[in-house]
């Protein structure tokens, strides 16, 4: 297994006590257990899902815990709810030894979901910036006309 990366996933703008919850006990577990741990994980936080969602071409909730497989492009999430520091050590443990459900992936199936996942991002952000990005677009005239 490659290294991982252990990430609370909060929203920094609109702080929750289940976010900082999680961001202290990913801090906690990086500093209480860094001599058990720090061979194999690298912890933090981040802002938001967005990055991740793109990650895992899907939809993480904020705030939450993921664990990420750089070697692999795989990932971990808690099937609960993390609330206490024996939890998370429960979901890490679980995560190295090959309990904890692996998703994603680097095979060919995820590799062409990737490039669906990829083909449909970009279309649906060309028209988030411009929804009537034709003249002949006959919803921009009907807009313009009303």
């Amino acid at each position: 297994m490659g290294k991982l990366v252990a990430i609370s996933v909060v929203d920094e703008k609109n702080p929750t006590e289940e976010g900082s919850r999680y961001k202290t006990l990913i801090h906690r577990l990086a500093t209480e257990y860094r001599d058990h741990y720090s061979r194999d994980f690298q912890f933090g936080h981040m802002d938001g899902n967005a990055y991740i969602n793109s990650l895992i071409m899907g939809e993480v909730a904020v705030p939450s815990i993921i664990v990420l497989n750089t070697s692999n492009d795989q990932y971990f999430l808690p099937l609960e709810p993390v609330e206490t520091m024996e939890q998370l050590l429960l979901f890490i443990s679980g995560v190295l030894d090959g309990s904890a459900k692996a998703q994603g992936g680097d095979s060919i199936l995820q590799r062409a979901k990737r490039i669906a996942y990829d083909a449909r991002s970009t279309v649906m952000s060309v028209f988030r910036s411009s929804p009537c990005w034709a003249a002949s677009c006959s919803a921009c005239r009907w807009a313009s006309s009303a």
